[in-house]
């Protein structure tokens, strides 16, 4: 138990930390940062799958509603973020790309929230602070240790040993 409630306590310490760095820095871009969250997801099952992933894979790695994944791949389709096309094989399923002002943006907010990230860790964090929340973010990943690419579980295969991987992909 003590462990856990050092894991809950640096979680809110990153997050908070996190979450001015984004409030900083995506606004500029127009970008929500649930919307910034969906981007790096879609970039992310991409670069894993070889495949441009599918709504309803990201809405599970997202652990996100279908009709709340709907309204965030709508909304970034009218930005210019995303274009969503039928499946080849599947055309009940729907795929989602990142277009090249996607990808230009993401370049940018990375690179501002690394910056961001660091000044504003170093300003709120003092070295016992973030000792503190080092340690219990260890102890949490190892309580959730699980094999390389088995994010999910319990996958169905579409293919490629890769793709297996994801539910739905």
């Amino acid at each position: 138990m003590q462990s856990l409630n050092q894991l809950m306590k640096a979680h809110r310490r990153v997050q908070r930390v996190i979450t001015r760095c984004c409030d900083q820095v995506l606004p500029p871009y127009a970008l929500s940062v649930e919307q910034y969250h969906m981007l790096v997801e879609v970039e992310e099952l991409r670069h894993e799958l070889g495949v441009d992933p599918s709504m309803g894979c990201i809405a599970v790695q997202l652990a996100k509603p279908a009709n709340t994944m709907s309204r965030l791949v709508q909304e970034l389709e009218a930005q210019g973020f995303v274009r969503r096309y039928r499946d080849a094989i599947d055309r009940r399923m729907y795929r989602v790309c990142l277009t090249n002002h996607a990808c230009s943006c993401l370049q940018g907010v990375q690179q501002e929230l690394e910056s961001t990230w660091t000044q504003a860790r170093n300003d709120d964090m003092t070295a016992e602070r973030y000792s503190e929340a080092a340690y219990a973010l260890r102890l949490g990943t190892q309580t959730f240790d699980v094999p390389d690419g088995d994010r999910a579980g319990g996958a169905v295969s579409h293919g490629s040993d890769q793709r297996a991987k994801f539910p739905r992909c």
